[in-house]
């Protein structure tokens, strides 16, 4: 079987890795990306023992912790420095093992890690795909068109592959702009804790370390009510920071005095869609259900669907058997991941809220919220 996947982010990666040792059952995978260079960018992300799992079978589990920190607890004020009687990252990982890592970490292990037998084609941006007879045929910005057996679009939110299966879907924003930035990794920039957030006033703020723990990584989520804020990403100075969080507790403000570069973009979901199939086309993680990145599932959720689909492809012994392999991959995953999605979008709205400034009424909102996920 020809398999072609668009993107080479964390899905694309993750599921080239796992179907790579399928050639003796004459596989064939071939990832297309629209980058005319493939090197490690973006933030950091945390892995929960859902993604770990993942990890542990492609093989890259020790390699992805050696580059990563360990996440076993996290401190959570409100906006005056107050800590709020909660765990986050220890309930969502019901006290077993997360580790934070740096996206661009990420993606370079798993590069590595590919065997000859993948294919990967640069300067490939996907512009259309149709299904003819048994076959996918796909056109590409370079004038190229490429046939597979197969089309999985891990093409990310704002993924055309998405369109072809349900071109009314639309990608509905939540008027919040995350921004993010590495600092270099001190006592003063850790507090002694893995993990720190700080929520309430309508805005988030949350740290944790990636780059083999000797980088802080920041994400901030602000309202995206002002001009500055538009476009896909963009640059941020310390000084636009430091406005965004005035009058907030001390070691917040201490972080953002860290930062020297910062970039922003907008946050997007969209409704869960009426299929993730068309044929012989169709999505996984973001692509299929992006979601807010509230509860830190959006590459957790992409992982396991590579883990479900792959699996899945791996027993097919005839092409014909494709379309149905894909609606029993997107029965299995999509109402868990739903109920992610829609929980993801309830955390932004606790964690923006200050509740009267009851810090003790909002960590029992915080607690609810989570054991919803159990």
């Amino acid at each position: 079987m020809d398999i072609g996947i668009i993107g080479s982010g964390i899905a694309g990666l993750t599921l080239a890795n796992l179907l790579q040792d399928t050639q003796s059952q004459g596989f064939k995978v071939t990832i297309y990306d629209q980058a005319k260079v493939l090197k490690p960018v973006g933030a950091g992300f945390t892995l929960q023992p859902n993604g770990l799992s993942i990890m542990k079978k492609i093989g890259v589990y020790d390699e992805i912790i050696k580059r990563s920190a360990k996440v076993d607890n996290s401190v959570i004020h409100d906006t005056y420095g107050n800590k709020l009687p909660t765990d986050i990252m220890r309930t969502l990982s019901s006290d077993r093992e997360s580790y934070s890592i740096h996206r661009g970490d990420f993606q370079e292990i798993l590069l590595k890690n590919l065997s000859q037998f993948v294919n990967i084609q640069l300067n490939h941006e996907f512009i259309s795909a149709r299904n003819i007879d048994d076959k996918v045929e796909i056109t590409f910005g370079n004038g190229r068109t490429w046939t597979h057996d197969l089309l999985i679009g891990a093409d990310g939110v704002r993924s055309q592959v998405r369109r072809v299966i349900s071109p009314e879907t639309k990608l509905e924003a939540e008027r919040v702009t995350a921004i993010r930035a590495l600092i270099p990794k001190c006592e003063a920039t850790t507090g002694g804790s893995n993990f720190r957030a700080w929520i309430g006033g309508n805005k988030v703020l949350v740290t944790y370390p990636v780059k083999d723990s000797q980088k802080i990584n920041i994400a901030a989520y602000v309202p995206s009510n002002n001009k500055q804020y538009k476009g896909w990403s963009q640059a941020v100075s310390k000084h636009t920071l430091l406005e965004e969080f005035k009058g907030w507790g001390f070691e917040a403000i201490n972080l953002m005095n860290h930062v020297e570069y910062a970039f922003s973009w907008e946050l997007y979901d969209h409704l869960p869609l009426s299929s993730w199939s068309e044929g012989a086309i169709c999505v996984i993680g973001d692509a299929a259900h992006a979601m807010l990145p509230y509860l830190g599932q959006g590459a957790n959720q992409a992982i396991e669907d590579c883990g479900v689909l792959a699996s899945l492809l791996t027993d097919i012994t005839s092409k014909n058997e494709i379309e149905g392999v894909l609606k029993d991959y997107e029965s299995i995953r999509k109402e868990s991941v739903t109920m992610i999605q829609s929980l993801s979008r309830q955390a932004g709205h606790v964690f923006r809220d200050d509740f009267g400034g009851d810090i003790g009424k909002k960590a029992k909102e915080i607690n609810k919220l989570l054991g919803q996920r159990s």
